[in-house]
């Protein structure tokens, strides 16, 4: 990870590792992922919502037109089929009958 810190400098970036980043304002958050296993990727979904309700949370509106976007479609078994979405407008309820 310090040489990637040490590249990002080179170019004129401060970063450090988001979960030791205590002053957004003078450095970049950086969420370490994996093409090859995946991992990261939740922590950098975790990261970027948590980052747009703390920065632009006055521009975030919740609006009752329903919207999402589709991530993933699996199947689980003892399930069956199972959707990953990210939702964008609404709000999605246990119970909830979805219609794709």
């Amino acid at each position: 990870m310090n040489v990637v810190i040490l590249e990002f400098a080179e170019e004129g970036f401060n970063v450090c590792p988001y979960w030791e980043n205590t002053n957004t304002d003078e450095y970049v958050s950086m969420v370490p992922t994996s093409a090859i296993t995946g991992e990261g990727l939740p922590d950098l979904m975790a990261y970027l919502s948590k980052t747009c309700q703390d920065r632009i949370s006055k521009s975030l509106q919740e609006r009752d037109e329903f919207e999402c976007t589709v991530l993933e479609v699996k199947v689980i078994e003892g399930l069956g089929t199972t959707i990953d979405v990210t939702l964008v407008n609404g709000v999605i309820k246990v119970q909830d009958t979805i219609v794709v």
